[in-house]
């Protein structure tokens, strides 16, 4: 079960919490893409957009009526949450049913979202905004090494 914390910013400060069934990742992206919304405590608030944010430590989703830090389309969300999970490119692809290019196209897309010139530096972004629910690990490149001729 997921933890749903509903923040609302009026004097006095309401909260309002709720039960869930779906993973974190489900409740985040159905949110922040407009597809799911949060019960509603305020009379009229309904057509305000919510923003989700996941607090893994405590498998928990926190929303407040405001907009997303970063708007994405729901394929964008499946290749981010991809690489999260340390996801190659073909593996992506074959998860989705689309081509490898497609997803590389995906993440250049995230890439201009975010503002930043790596798939890392995207994740760390997406990690700050709590769009995701794991802190990016960096991963070590393998480097030349060259041997000495005797």
């Amino acid at each position: 079960m997921t933890h749903i914390i509903l923040i609302i910013r009026a004097k006095p400060l309401l909260l309002e919490t709720q039960e869930d069934p779906r993973t974190p990742r489900e409740i985040s992206s159905g949110i922040n893409l407009g597809r799911l919304h949060v019960r509603d405590a305020i009379q009229g608030a309904r057509g305000f957009c919510q923003r989700a944010i996941i607090v893994a430590s405590a498998h928990t989703v926190v929303v407040e009526y405001e907009p997303p830090y970063v708007r994405l389309t729901p394929r964008q969300y499946q290749v981010l949450f991809g690489l999260c999970d340390g996801k190659r490119a073909r593996t992506i692809s074959a998860e989705m049913g689309i081509s490898c290019r497609m997803v590389y196209q995906y993440a250049s897309e995230l890439k201009e979202r975010f503002h930043q010139p790596t798939n890392y530096l995207v994740l760390v972004k997406a990690y700050e905004y709590g769009m995701i629910d794991k802190a990016p690990v960096p991963t070590r490149k393998k480097t030349l090494r060259f041997r000495r001729r005797q």
